[in-house]
């Protein structure tokens, strides 16, 4: 260690005295405004009628678009998988290679509503085979609960490459 690093090490930051400050008095309470009654007001759960006091969701609860979306994500994710387990390249499309958008509604409880193509690979074999992984899946996962619509509707893209 220098002599200079050593001197450093010495010096112990001062500390001032914390000057102590009264408290604050308290402000006397101002009545309140006259109220319009307007909802943006009142307080919820508020007032006299059956639910005072309380604080109830009024109505069934709703998922925000971000929450929606992952959810689809990962439901998506599971039904896209289980078709991709049954995908098999078709021989009658000798060698070729393409994609096929397809488009599947499922319902709630896993059941294939129903399935089509939503944009052809250009070969039918091969858009003929993207129907038939769907069809030979299945039943999927049932979708999360929080999901209380009837029936989800997806488009997968899927590749075939020989």
């Amino acid at each position: 260690m220098s002599p200079d690093t050593a001197k450093l090490s010495k010096i112990r930051p001062q500390t001032r005295p914390r000057q102590v400050s009264p408290e604050p008095k308290p402000a006397p309470a101002e009545p309140a405004p006259a109220s319009d009654g307007s909802a943006a007001q009142r307080a919820a759960g508020s007032g006299g009628g059956t639910n005072a006091g309380s604080a109830s969701d009024s109505g069934a609860a709703t998922l925000s678009a971000a929450a929606r979306q992952s959810l689809m994500a990962q439901w998506g994710a599971q039904v896209r998988r289980k078709i991709e387990r049954g995908k098999r390249y078709p021989s009658a499309a000798r060698g070729v290679s393409g994609t096929v958008r397809i488009s599947i509604t499922v319902g709630r409880e896993g059941a294939l509503h129903a399935v089509s193509v939503a944009g052809s690979s250009g070969h039918a074999a091969l858009d003929e085979a993207a129907l038939r992984a769907v069809r030979s899946a299945g039943r999927f996962a049932a979708a999360p609960p929080q999901m209380t619509e009837s029936s989800y509707t997806f488009t997968l893209a899927m590749k075939f490459n020989r």
